[in-house]
């Protein structure tokens, strides 16, 4: 409860930025639909159609903060599921370590004290996302399955009980995030090699039952937005259809790829400052050698480390890591945030790397200088103000005045029934109250996130010349017909971004400036005469 306070308090205490990831205000945006009785629905887009690709899960968690007051005023009600559930994912990581692998009490606490410290996790207390959720969620089924209803030594009531709570557990990891899957299927097919026939069944069937009536709902509600899910810019909010790989040859591209680019967020959550590993992985020089060592080290690591997990026994948890991270490297996406949920595990895989290298007091020295990091890092989160917010996936701080007065120019100058499209779409919806569409939809993934020109020297990590050479020629196509269809009265640009900074060399014509922020990194231009819709 302590830690959860804590985090709590750095939540509501962070700079307002919902809507920075766009997932984060879509959440917000459809809880406040469900609150408000209209269905589980995206209020922020024109003709509110019905929310088909999140599960729904996590907005309800929400919904009930819109009932004791409006946003954004109920924004510290909004963080509260993240902070309890941050603590909950470290909480329930020391008793696996503890109960499951035998760690002795001492490692384990200053293990999870070093994992509570994360700076992956100190940044996402302040942010309405589903990962910490959906992490506590995971570790809890793990806990139950591993510790008590897989293991032959406990009585049967005790492993009844168990069950119930581990299939309680499952049914709601796989209700906040897609990804859950992974943890059902894992879960049941340790059962099975077991020979536990009576616990797979107890595991996974009300998981099974979950996922079918969301399925359900989700078939029914696809349907009735049929007529918009082909919109163009709104299509892609709707489903995943354009992330599915067209052959072989994608998923092998893009699995090489994330293969790198997950070594490089082992050295995120390392406290690898964003600014100096963009900097090392653009330019050549000592610090790249350095990043990749790092990196490297770090992943080689953290494999010896659950490879030694598995000495005792195959668990739950084994089988749910190979499956997680295989369809993790096989998305058309950057793998970092899918490896949040994991945060503790990593540190701790990583400092049992360390032990299994015989040094005795290897892990001892490496979690120090791990503490050293992340209170650098930590500091920086805690002093972000309106002026420098720091994010740690961008080099540079973020002003977030300029945000505050696109806002206040949105509410004053554009109608209720008018459409803007921008960055942050959502995010604009919750403050101003105006429906709009994001800036350009990613509806070519593998074009776009996956070029084939990446560099390795690079970590597969930046964007490449012919992911921005498609989105030009993407734009120049459809750029035109899209807007009109979607009747865009306004757009916003910002100076960070691949879509804004590739909008800003083929303007749809029509358009011009109309309001630009004091420091200038955000611009709105207007239709200078709105089509009748």
């Amino acid at each position: 409860m302590g830690l959860a306070l804590v985090y709590f308090g750095i939540a509501v205490t962070a700079p307002r930025v919902v809507g920075l990831w766009q997932d984060d205000a879509i959440y917000v945006a459809t809880a406040k639909s469900l609150a408000q009785g209209t269905g589980y629905r995206h209020v922020e887009l024109p003709e509110a159609p019905y929310q088909t690709k999140y599960p729904v899960l996590y907005p309800a968690l929400l919904a009930p903060a819109f009932w004791i007051a409006a946003y954004p005023r109920n924004l510290p009600l909004l963080l509260a599921p993240t902070a309890l559930a941050g603590a909950m994912l470290v909480g329930l990581s020391i008793l696996y370590w503890r109960r499951v692998w035998g760690a002795p009490r001492a490692y384990a606490l200053w293990v999870g004290a070093l994992a509570a410290a994360s700076p992956v996790l100190i940044e996402f207390v302040r942010y309405t996302m589903s990962d910490l959720v959906y992490g506590a969620f995971a570790v809890a089924t793990l806990y139950c399955v591993d510790s008590v209803v897989l293991d032959d030594t406990q009585n049967a009531s005790r492993r009844r009980a168990a069950m119930v709570g581990a299939a309680a557990f499952l049914a709601l990891a796989v209700l906040t995030r897609s990804i859950g899957v992974t943890l059902l299927a894992g879960c049941v097919a340790v059962a099975l090699y077991r020979r536990q026939v009576w616990a797979a069944v107890g595991i996974g069937a009300p998981a099974l039952a979950a996922l079918a009536g969301w399925w359900g709902w989700q078939g029914a509600a696809g349907r009735a937005n049929r007529s918009i899910g082909d919109a163009f810019l709104a299509g892609p909010e709707l489903g995943y259809a354009m992330w599915l790989p067209s052959g072989v040859g994608d998923v092998l591209r893009v699995g090489g790829q994330n293969l790198f680019r997950s070594t490089e967020v082992l050295g995120d959550h390392l406290a690898l400052p964003a600014g100096l590993a963009s900097h090392a992985l653009t330019s050549a020089s000592a610090w790249t050698v350095c990043v990749h060592v790092l990196c490297y080290a770090a992943a080689l690591l953290a494999l010896a480390g659950f490879a030694s997990t598995l000495r005792t026994r195959l668990r739950a948890v084994h089988v749910y890591a190979v499956l997680y991270g295989a369809l993790v490297l096989a998305w058309p996406f950057d793998p970092g945030r899918f490896l949040l949920p994991w945060a503790p595990f990593v540190l701790y895989f990583l400092l049992e790397g360390v032990r299994r290298l015989g040094w005795s007091r290897g892990p001892a020295v490496v979690a120090v200088v791990l503490a050293l990091a992340f209170a650098t890092e930590d500091l920086k989160i805690l002093a972000s103000d309106d002026e420098s917010y720091y994010l740690r996936e961008l080099p540079d701080e973020i002003d977030l005045r300029e945000r505050r007065q696109v806002e206040q120019w949105i509410r004053e100058n554009v109608s209720g029934s008018q459409v803007v499209a921008s960055p942050i779409p959502a995010g604009i919806y919750l403050e101003t109250g105006r429906q709009g569409h994001f800036l350009w939809p990613d509806h070519d993934p593998y074009a776009l996130y996956a070029g084939s020109d990446r560099q390795w020297t690079q970590l597969y990590a930046l964007h490449s010349p012919s992911e921005a050479l498609w989105l030009l020629a993407d734009m120049r196509q459809h750029l035109e017909p899209a807007y009109a269809q979607a009747g865009i009265d306004y757009f916003v640009e910002n100076d960070y971004g691949i879509e804004a900074l590739i909008l800003a060399r083929t303007r749809p014509s029509g358009f011009s400036l109309a309001f630009q922020s004091r420091g200038g990194s955000m611009r709105i231009y207007s239709r200078e005469s709105p089509p009748v819709r």
